[in-house]
């Protein structure tokens, strides 16, 4: 039989979830599909119920096509750098 007061839970075992920053790159939900930009600015908690907001550039292939918009930190999932 095992001990519950021994085996440690499920989350205990997880590391905590790093914060989100300037610099970061993030996938998000757009329209249909997800897509990756980068964390250009951090606006606080400046949105609804006090959510906190992120400035998000995603690139295109041309410069004209660029975009820079407001996602809420919630939904922005951090891309892992990869290791170069």
């Amino acid at each position: 039989m095992v001990d519950a007061a021994k085996t440690p839970s499920p989350r205990a075992s997880r590391a905590p979830a790093r914060v989100i920053a300037v610099g970061d790159k993030v996938r998000f939900r757009l329209g249909i599909g997800k897509v990756v930009g980068r964390v250009i600015e951090d606006r606080g908690s400046i949105g609804v119920s006090g959510r906190r907001l992120l400035r998000v550039v995603v690139k295109a292939k041309s410069p004209e096509e660029s975009a820079e918009i407001e996602i809420p930190a919630d939904e922005a999932e951090l891309v892992p750098a990869t290791g170069s």
